[in-house]
């Protein structure tokens, strides 16, 4: 992108990145890689977050990963709401988390989300899980 070969950058995201989301996000939202990891709590979310780093970088070269669908139904969107009830209410975790989880990371996820999916439905959960209007900036995510 910064040599002006946007084509070669988007079709490089587009393969590499389609590819993960086939390969790891499952159609009801679920990272299975990342929830056999001791910290799956804090995996899944780094992981949401990489997601959407690429998707801001894809948006550079007008590559859509917000909206892409995996072969097997999985998405980014789906990912996130997947997780957003275990953000809110830590205890419903099924699986193994061996230290404390610190939502904060989720809060510029939950304003990007709002932003690109354009639904209340985020705004909603910014509410829920950040009551007292916590302010985060996003800068450091972007």
């Amino acid at each position: 992108m910064f040599l002006d070969r946007s084509n070669e950058a988007k079709s490089y995201l587009e393969s590499v990145s389609k590819k993960r989301i086939d390969l790891q996000i499952k159609e009801d939202g679920k990272q299975l890689e990342e929830l056999k990891r001791t910290k799956a709590m804090s995996y899944t979310l780094f992981n949401l977050k990489a997601y959407f780093k690429l998707s801001v970088l894809a948006d550079k070269v007008g590559l859509d990963l917000w909206n892409y669908n995996g072969k097997n139904g999985g998405s980014i969107r789906k990912a996130l709401d997947y997780f957003l009830p275990f953000v809110q209410d830590s205890t419903k975790w099924e699986y193994q988390q061996i230290e404390s989880f610190k939502n904060d990371d989720v809060y510029p996820l939950l304003v990007i989300a709002k932003k690109k999916y354009d639904e209340k439905t985020y705004g909603d959960w910014i509410r829920k899980i950040f009551p007292d209007n916590i302010k985060i900036s996003i800068q450091n995510f972007l």
